[in-house]
Protein backbone atom coordinates (compact mmCIF):
# COMPACT_ATOMS: atom_id res chain seq x y z
CA UNK A 1 0.00 0.00 0.00
CA UNK A 2 2.86 2.78 1.00
CA UNK A 3 4.25 1.74 -2.76
CA UNK A 4 1.22 2.37 -4.63
CA UNK A 5 0.60 6.05 -2.46
CA UNK A 6 4.14 6.46 -3.41
CA UNK A 7 3.93 5.62 -6.69
CA UNK A 8 0.47 8.32 -7.19
CA UNK A 9 2.62 10.89 -5.51
CA UNK A 10 5.34 10.58 -7.93
CA UNK A 11 2.48 10.34 -10.63
CA UNK A 12 1.29 14.04 -9.70
CA UNK A 13 4.52 15.46 -9.28
CA UNK A 14 5.59 14.51 -12.91
CA UNK A 15 2.14 16.25 -14.06
CA UNK A 16 2.44 18.84 -11.98
CA UNK A 17 6.00 19.00 -13.25
CA UNK A 18 4.70 18.77 -16.60
CA UNK A 19 2.13 21.94 -16.14
CA UNK A 20 5.28 23.75 -14.84
CA UNK A 21 6.51 23.55 -17.87
CA UNK A 22 4.17 23.84 -20.27
CA UNK A 23 2.81 27.60 -20.24
CA UNK A 24 4.65 30.75 -21.14
CA UNK A 25 4.05 33.96 -19.90
CA UNK A 26 3.37 35.54 -22.85
CA UNK A 27 1.27 32.75 -24.65
CA UNK A 28 3.81 32.09 -27.51
CA UNK A 29 3.59 29.17 -29.36
CA UNK A 30 7.10 28.30 -30.06
CA UNK A 31 5.87 25.78 -32.16
CA UNK A 32 3.82 27.56 -34.74
CA UNK A 33 7.43 30.01 -35.33
CA UNK A 34 9.03 26.58 -35.17
CA UNK A 35 11.80 27.53 -33.00
CA UNK A 36 14.65 26.03 -32.84
CA UNK A 37 17.88 27.17 -30.10
CA UNK A 38 21.71 25.44 -31.36
CA UNK A 39 23.54 25.60 -27.15
CA UNK A 40 26.91 24.73 -27.23
CA UNK A 41 29.03 24.32 -24.32
CA UNK A 42 32.86 23.97 -23.34
CA UNK A 43 33.52 26.94 -26.08
CA UNK A 44 37.34 28.75 -24.31
CA UNK A 45 37.51 25.74 -22.21
CA UNK A 46 41.40 24.38 -22.19
CA UNK A 47 41.16 20.28 -22.18
CA UNK A 48 42.18 18.24 -22.18
CA UNK A 49 45.60 18.70 -23.75
CA UNK A 50 47.37 21.31 -24.94
CA UNK A 51 48.86 19.13 -27.59
CA UNK A 52 49.51 15.96 -28.84
CA UNK A 53 52.81 15.57 -26.95
CA UNK A 54 51.21 16.36 -23.75
CA UNK A 55 48.15 14.02 -24.04
CA UNK A 56 51.05 11.34 -25.03
CA UNK A 57 52.90 12.03 -21.72
CA UNK A 58 49.87 12.19 -19.53
CA UNK A 59 47.99 9.56 -20.75
CA UNK A 60 46.95 7.82 -17.81
CA UNK A 61 44.67 10.38 -17.39
CA UNK A 62 42.52 9.31 -19.57
CA UNK A 63 42.22 5.66 -17.50
CA UNK A 64 38.64 4.86 -16.81
CA UNK A 65 37.23 7.23 -19.52
CA UNK A 66 34.14 5.97 -20.95
CA UNK A 67 34.37 5.03 -24.58
CA UNK A 68 31.65 6.86 -25.68
CA UNK A 69 33.46 10.14 -23.86
CA UNK A 70 36.63 9.59 -25.77
CA UNK A 71 36.10 12.39 -28.33
CA UNK A 72 35.53 14.70 -25.39
CA UNK A 73 38.56 13.36 -23.38
CA UNK A 74 41.01 13.90 -26.65
CA UNK A 75 39.68 17.54 -27.48
CA UNK A 76 41.54 20.68 -27.31
CA UNK A 77 40.90 24.29 -27.18
CA UNK A 78 39.95 25.46 -30.12
CA UNK A 79 41.76 27.68 -33.09
CA UNK A 80 41.07 31.13 -34.54
CA UNK A 81 40.90 28.96 -37.70
CA UNK A 82 38.68 26.85 -36.50
CA UNK A 83 35.93 29.66 -35.56
CA UNK A 84 36.66 31.13 -38.89
CA UNK A 85 36.02 27.80 -40.75
CA UNK A 86 32.52 26.88 -38.47
CA UNK A 87 31.45 30.87 -38.84
CA UNK A 88 31.60 31.04 -42.59
CA UNK A 89 29.72 27.07 -42.50
CA UNK A 90 26.87 29.24 -40.41
CA UNK A 91 26.82 32.15 -42.37
CA UNK A 92 26.11 29.63 -45.55
CA UNK A 93 22.46 29.07 -44.39
CA UNK A 94 19.57 30.92 -44.09
CA UNK A 95 16.81 30.43 -41.99
CA UNK A 96 13.17 31.54 -42.77
CA UNK A 97 14.19 35.11 -41.37
CA UNK A 98 17.15 35.11 -44.07
CA UNK A 99 19.42 35.25 -40.97
CA UNK A 100 22.80 33.26 -40.91
CA UNK A 101 22.40 30.41 -38.43
CA UNK A 102 23.32 31.44 -35.47
CA UNK A 103 25.66 29.40 -32.70
CA UNK A 104 25.23 29.92 -28.97
CA UNK A 105 28.67 29.53 -27.64
CA UNK A 106 28.52 28.74 -23.61
CA UNK A 107 32.20 29.97 -22.66
CA UNK A 108 34.40 29.36 -20.09
CA UNK A 109 36.40 32.62 -19.77
CA UNK A 110 39.36 32.10 -17.64
CA UNK A 111 41.76 29.17 -16.95
CA UNK A 112 44.46 28.65 -14.80
CA UNK A 113 48.51 29.85 -15.16
CA UNK A 114 49.53 25.77 -14.46
CA UNK A 115 52.51 26.56 -15.85
CA UNK A 116 53.42 28.68 -13.16
CA UNK A 117 50.41 27.49 -10.05
CA UNK A 118 51.59 30.88 -7.97
CA UNK A 119 49.31 29.80 -4.55
CA UNK A 120 48.33 33.05 -2.89
CA UNK A 121 48.32 35.08 -5.97
CA UNK A 122 46.17 36.46 -8.71
CA UNK A 123 42.32 37.20 -8.49
CA UNK A 124 41.09 37.74 -4.73
CA UNK A 125 40.15 34.51 -3.43
CA UNK A 126 41.25 32.56 -6.04
CA UNK A 127 45.07 31.44 -5.05
CA UNK A 128 46.00 31.05 -8.92
CA UNK A 129 47.11 33.47 -12.08
CA UNK A 130 43.86 33.40 -14.06
CA UNK A 131 44.13 34.66 -17.60
CA UNK A 132 41.76 34.82 -20.70
CA UNK A 133 42.01 30.99 -22.67
CA UNK A 134 43.90 30.67 -25.50
CA UNK A 135 46.71 33.84 -23.78
CA UNK A 136 50.01 33.94 -26.27
CA UNK A 137 52.35 31.80 -24.08
CA UNK A 138 50.84 29.60 -22.69
CA UNK A 139 50.75 26.02 -23.30
CA UNK A 140 47.51 26.67 -25.00
CA UNK A 141 48.45 29.45 -27.14
CA UNK A 142 45.94 30.02 -29.78
CA UNK A 143 46.71 33.22 -31.83
CA UNK A 144 43.65 35.44 -32.73
CA UNK A 145 41.21 33.37 -31.02
CA UNK A 146 39.30 35.94 -29.39
CA UNK A 147 39.73 38.11 -32.14
CA UNK A 148 38.04 34.78 -34.23
CA UNK A 149 35.19 34.74 -31.92
CA UNK A 150 34.48 38.60 -32.38
CA UNK A 151 34.58 38.63 -36.20
CA UNK A 152 31.96 35.31 -36.11
CA UNK A 153 29.90 37.56 -33.66
CA UNK A 154 30.09 40.44 -36.26
CA UNK A 155 29.01 37.92 -38.78
CA UNK A 156 25.76 37.35 -36.85
CA UNK A 157 26.49 33.35 -36.34
CA UNK A 158 27.99 33.76 -32.60
CA UNK A 159 26.60 34.72 -29.39
CA UNK A 160 27.91 33.90 -26.35
CA UNK A 161 26.83 33.02 -23.16
CA UNK A 162 27.99 31.94 -19.84
CA UNK A 163 29.57 28.66 -19.14
CA UNK A 164 31.39 29.57 -15.96
CA UNK A 165 35.00 30.64 -14.67
CA UNK A 166 37.43 28.13 -15.20
CA UNK A 167 35.12 24.57 -15.48
CA UNK A 168 37.87 23.28 -13.01
CA UNK A 169 37.36 23.26 -8.59
CA UNK A 170 39.93 26.00 -7.63
CA UNK A 171 39.75 24.92 -4.01
CA UNK A 172 40.65 20.88 -4.73
CA UNK A 173 43.24 21.93 -7.10
CA UNK A 174 45.23 24.37 -4.53
CA UNK A 175 44.84 21.19 -2.18
CA UNK A 176 46.48 19.16 -4.69
CA UNK A 177 49.28 21.27 -5.09
CA UNK A 178 49.90 22.07 -1.84
CA UNK A 179 49.64 18.58 -0.75
CA UNK A 180 52.61 17.54 -3.44
CA UNK A 181 50.28 15.48 -5.47
CA UNK A 182 52.55 14.00 -7.94
CA UNK A 183 49.91 14.36 -11.09
CA UNK A 184 49.44 17.85 -10.44
CA UNK A 185 53.20 18.85 -10.72
CA UNK A 186 54.13 16.47 -13.82
CA UNK A 187 50.79 17.79 -15.49
CA UNK A 188 51.65 21.33 -14.95
CA UNK A 189 55.28 20.91 -16.90
CA UNK A 190 53.05 20.53 -19.82
CA UNK A 191 50.61 23.60 -18.65
CA UNK A 192 47.86 21.25 -18.06
CA UNK A 193 45.51 20.86 -14.98
CA UNK A 194 45.07 17.81 -13.66
CA UNK A 195 45.42 15.99 -10.60
CA UNK A 196 44.56 12.31 -8.58
CA UNK A 197 40.48 12.58 -8.55
CA UNK A 198 40.13 15.77 -10.35
CA UNK A 199 37.42 14.41 -13.02
CA UNK A 200 35.25 14.04 -9.84
CA UNK A 201 35.73 17.46 -8.87
CA UNK A 202 33.56 20.42 -10.14
CA UNK A 203 33.55 24.21 -9.69
CA UNK A 204 30.22 24.82 -8.34
CA UNK A 205 28.05 22.81 -6.23
CA UNK A 206 29.84 23.39 -3.46
CA UNK A 207 27.63 24.23 -0.98
CA UNK A 208 28.99 27.30 0.12
CA UNK A 209 27.21 30.41 -0.60
CA UNK A 210 30.67 32.87 -0.32
CA UNK A 211 32.31 30.69 -2.72
CA UNK A 212 29.34 30.78 -5.30
CA UNK A 213 29.21 34.34 -4.79
CA UNK A 214 32.82 34.83 -5.73
CA UNK A 215 33.36 32.18 -8.13
CA UNK A 216 30.21 33.53 -10.19
CA UNK A 217 30.86 37.10 -9.82
CA UNK A 218 34.60 36.55 -11.09
CA UNK A 219 33.15 35.01 -14.02
CA UNK A 220 30.43 36.93 -14.85
CA UNK A 221 33.07 40.07 -14.60
CA UNK A 222 35.00 38.25 -16.74
CA UNK A 223 32.42 37.60 -19.48
CA UNK A 224 31.79 41.12 -19.48
CA UNK A 225 34.86 42.52 -20.36
CA UNK A 226 35.49 39.60 -23.07
CA UNK A 227 31.67 39.59 -24.90
CA UNK A 228 31.41 43.55 -24.03
CA UNK A 229 27.78 42.87 -22.42
CA UNK A 230 26.95 40.97 -19.13
CA UNK A 231 25.31 37.09 -19.86
CA UNK A 232 22.05 36.80 -20.17
CA UNK A 233 22.02 32.72 -19.73
CA UNK A 234 24.15 30.13 -17.50
CA UNK A 235 24.97 26.30 -18.04
CA UNK A 236 26.57 24.91 -15.11
CA UNK A 237 30.20 23.09 -15.95
CA UNK A 238 29.51 19.36 -15.60
CA UNK A 239 26.15 20.26 -14.81
CA UNK A 240 27.05 20.20 -10.95
CA UNK A 241 25.00 23.36 -9.33
CA UNK A 242 23.23 24.08 -6.20
CA UNK A 243 20.83 26.44 -4.59
CA UNK A 244 23.31 28.30 -3.45
CA UNK A 245 24.60 29.08 -6.89
CA UNK A 246 21.11 29.95 -7.85
CA UNK A 247 20.89 32.84 -5.51
CA UNK A 248 24.24 34.15 -6.70
CA UNK A 249 23.06 33.94 -10.19
CA UNK A 250 19.77 35.94 -9.45
CA UNK A 251 21.65 38.59 -7.41
CA UNK A 252 24.17 39.13 -10.38
CA UNK A 253 20.88 38.88 -12.81
CA UNK A 254 21.01 36.21 -15.12
CA UNK A 255 18.39 35.53 -16.38
CA UNK A 256 17.94 31.61 -17.91
CA UNK A 257 19.15 28.56 -16.87
CA UNK A 258 19.95 25.92 -19.25
CA UNK A 259 19.25 22.67 -18.96
CA UNK A 260 17.53 22.05 -15.05
CA UNK A 261 16.07 18.80 -15.79
CA UNK A 262 20.06 16.97 -15.73
CA UNK A 263 20.85 19.24 -12.57
CA UNK A 264 23.16 17.30 -10.53
CA UNK A 265 23.52 18.02 -6.75
CA UNK A 266 25.66 16.39 -3.75
CA UNK A 267 22.84 16.34 -1.76
CA UNK A 268 20.28 14.50 -3.79
CA UNK A 269 23.06 12.38 -5.79
CA UNK A 270 22.51 9.59 -3.87
CA UNK A 271 19.94 8.16 -2.17
CA UNK A 272 16.90 6.28 -2.05
CA UNK A 273 13.80 6.37 -4.52
CA UNK A 274 12.14 8.84 -2.02
CA UNK A 275 14.81 10.76 -2.67
CA UNK A 276 14.48 11.31 -6.05
CA UNK A 277 10.98 12.12 -5.76
CA UNK A 278 11.82 14.81 -3.29
CA UNK A 279 14.88 16.28 -5.80
CA UNK A 280 11.73 16.45 -8.47
CA UNK A 281 9.36 17.51 -6.14
CA UNK A 282 12.27 20.80 -5.41
CA UNK A 283 12.69 21.35 -8.93
CA UNK A 284 8.94 21.61 -9.55
CA UNK A 285 8.82 24.44 -6.77
CA UNK A 286 12.02 26.05 -8.07
CA UNK A 287 10.12 26.09 -11.83
CA UNK A 288 7.05 27.44 -10.44
CA UNK A 289 8.88 30.35 -8.44
CA UNK A 290 9.44 32.33 -11.46
CA UNK A 291 13.46 32.95 -10.28
CA UNK A 292 14.61 31.79 -13.73
CA UNK A 293 13.55 30.54 -17.28
CA UNK A 294 14.70 27.02 -17.45
CA UNK A 295 15.61 25.63 -20.71
CA UNK A 296 15.97 22.42 -20.81
CA UNK A 297 17.69 20.49 -23.42
CA UNK A 298 15.19 17.90 -25.21
CA UNK A 299 17.65 17.59 -28.03
CA UNK A 300 20.71 16.45 -28.55
CA UNK A 301 23.02 16.27 -31.79
CA UNK A 302 26.23 14.33 -30.57
CA UNK A 303 26.84 11.47 -32.57
CA UNK A 304 30.56 11.70 -31.98
CA UNK A 305 31.84 11.24 -35.27
CA UNK A 306 29.20 9.20 -36.83
CA UNK A 307 27.72 10.58 -40.28
CA UNK A 308 24.69 8.54 -40.80
CA UNK A 309 21.83 10.72 -39.94
CA UNK A 310 20.37 7.82 -37.56
CA UNK A 311 23.22 7.05 -35.33
CA UNK A 312 23.04 7.37 -31.80
CA UNK A 313 22.38 11.38 -30.99
CA UNK A 314 22.37 11.96 -34.51
CA UNK A 315 19.80 14.19 -36.56
CA UNK A 316 16.77 12.10 -37.02
CA UNK A 317 16.67 11.76 -33.28
CA UNK A 318 17.11 15.38 -32.41
CA UNK A 319 14.43 16.08 -35.27
CA UNK A 320 11.47 13.75 -33.37
CA UNK A 321 12.38 15.78 -30.23
CA UNK A 322 12.78 19.52 -31.73
CA UNK A 323 8.63 18.04 -33.09
CA UNK A 324 7.88 16.61 -29.55
CA UNK A 325 8.69 20.26 -28.35
CA UNK A 326 6.85 22.42 -31.20
CA UNK A 327 3.92 20.06 -30.45
CA UNK A 328 4.14 21.44 -26.85
CA UNK A 329 4.29 24.58 -28.19
CA UNK A 330 8.40 25.14 -26.49
CA UNK A 331 11.60 26.46 -28.13
CA UNK A 332 12.74 23.45 -29.37
CA UNK A 333 16.34 23.61 -27.90
CA UNK A 334 19.20 21.35 -29.37
CA UNK A 335 22.24 20.39 -27.54
CA UNK A 336 25.43 20.32 -30.03
CA UNK A 337 28.38 20.25 -28.10
CA UNK A 338 31.86 21.81 -29.04
CA UNK A 339 33.63 18.46 -29.66
CA UNK A 340 31.56 18.19 -32.70
CA UNK A 341 32.37 21.25 -34.05
CA UNK A 342 35.40 21.64 -33.05
CA UNK A 343 38.39 18.34 -32.65
CA UNK A 344 41.73 17.74 -33.37
CA UNK A 345 40.34 14.93 -35.34
CA UNK A 346 38.99 16.30 -38.52
CA UNK A 347 36.66 13.71 -39.26
CA UNK A 348 34.68 14.45 -36.17
CA UNK A 349 34.36 18.07 -36.60
CA UNK A 350 33.04 17.32 -40.28
CA UNK A 351 30.72 15.01 -39.21
CA UNK A 352 29.29 17.74 -36.47
CA UNK A 353 28.42 19.82 -38.84
CA UNK A 354 27.16 17.62 -41.64
CA UNK A 355 24.75 16.32 -39.16
CA UNK A 356 23.79 19.72 -38.15
CA UNK A 357 23.27 20.02 -41.89
CA UNK A 358 20.93 16.61 -42.02
CA UNK A 359 19.08 18.01 -38.65
CA UNK A 360 18.05 20.76 -40.61
CA UNK A 361 16.81 18.92 -43.81
CA UNK A 362 14.92 16.74 -41.25
CA UNK A 363 12.98 19.39 -40.04
CA UNK A 364 11.80 20.55 -44.03
CA UNK A 365 15.34 22.89 -44.60
CA UNK A 366 16.75 25.03 -42.65
CA UNK A 367 14.81 28.43 -44.63
CA UNK A 368 11.99 27.00 -42.59
CA UNK A 369 13.01 27.26 -39.15
CA UNK A 370 13.77 30.26 -36.69
CA UNK A 371 17.08 29.93 -35.27
CA UNK A 372 17.42 32.07 -31.67
CA UNK A 373 18.99 32.78 -28.92
CA UNK A 374 18.11 32.38 -25.21
CA UNK A 375 18.20 35.77 -24.42
CA UNK A 376 15.58 36.43 -27.32
CA UNK A 377 13.47 33.70 -25.78
CA UNK A 378 13.68 35.39 -22.33
CA UNK A 379 12.52 38.56 -23.51
CA UNK A 380 9.81 36.67 -25.63
CA UNK A 381 8.65 35.46 -22.10
CA UNK A 382 9.42 38.47 -19.91
CA UNK A 383 8.28 41.41 -22.55
CA UNK A 384 6.42 39.31 -24.97
CA UNK A 385 8.91 41.14 -28.09
CA UNK A 386 12.30 40.57 -28.44
CA UNK A 387 14.99 43.00 -29.56
CA UNK A 388 18.76 41.49 -30.43
CA UNK A 389 21.84 42.99 -32.24
CA UNK A 390 23.13 40.43 -34.13
CA UNK A 391 26.11 41.31 -36.52
CA UNK A 392 24.92 43.81 -38.79
CA UNK A 393 21.35 43.53 -37.70
CA UNK A 394 19.02 44.68 -35.06
CA UNK A 395 16.54 41.52 -34.90
CA UNK A 396 13.03 42.35 -33.44
CA UNK A 397 10.70 39.68 -32.88
CA UNK A 398 6.62 39.90 -31.57
CA UNK A 399 5.77 36.04 -31.68
CA UNK A 400 2.00 37.32 -30.28
CA UNK A 401 -0.61 37.22 -32.24
CA UNK A 402 -1.37 41.03 -31.91
CA UNK A 403 1.30 44.21 -33.36
CA UNK A 404 2.73 45.60 -30.21
CA UNK A 405 4.25 49.22 -30.20
CA UNK A 406 8.26 49.09 -28.75
CA UNK A 407 10.72 51.46 -28.33
CA UNK A 408 14.44 50.83 -29.21
CA UNK A 409 17.41 51.12 -27.38
CA UNK A 410 17.68 54.49 -29.56
CA UNK A 411 14.40 55.72 -28.36
CA UNK A 412 12.63 54.80 -31.90
CA UNK A 413 8.82 53.98 -31.49
CA UNK A 414 7.51 52.09 -33.73
CA UNK A 415 4.75 49.10 -34.27
CA UNK A 416 6.03 45.52 -34.69
CA UNK A 417 4.02 43.50 -36.15
CA UNK A 418 3.74 39.42 -35.47
CA UNK A 419 6.91 38.05 -37.05
CA UNK A 420 10.49 39.77 -37.28
CA UNK A 421 11.58 42.68 -38.32
CA UNK A 422 15.29 43.38 -39.18
CA UNK A 423 17.07 46.37 -39.41
CA UNK A 424 20.56 47.20 -40.18
CA UNK A 425 22.65 49.46 -37.37
CA UNK A 426 22.40 52.32 -38.83
CA UNK A 427 19.35 52.56 -39.43
CA UNK A 428 19.09 53.27 -35.62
Amino acid sequence: MRRLIALGLFVLCCAALTLAQGGTRYDVDYGAWRVVVLQSDDWGLEAWFPDAPSAEALAETLDGVAARLRPYATSTLETAAEIDSLAAFLASMRDADELPVVLQANTVVAAIDAAEPDLGVGAPGFGFRLRPPGLPGSAYARPDLWEAYGRAAAAGVWRMELHGLVHRDLAAYATAWRDGDPLARRASEFGVVAHEGWRHRYELASGDEERARRTLGEAVRRFEELAGYRPVSFIAPDYHWDDEDERALAALGLEVIQAKAEQIQPRWAKGSWTTRLLKRWVQIRQRRRGRFLYMDRPGRLEPYGHLDPAAAQGARAAAAAVRDAWRRGEPAVVSIHRVQLSHPDAAIAAAGRKQLAALFEELGGVGTLRILVDAEIAALEREGVSELRRGPYLVYRNFGAQPRAVRSDQGTRFVLQPGTTLRHHEEE
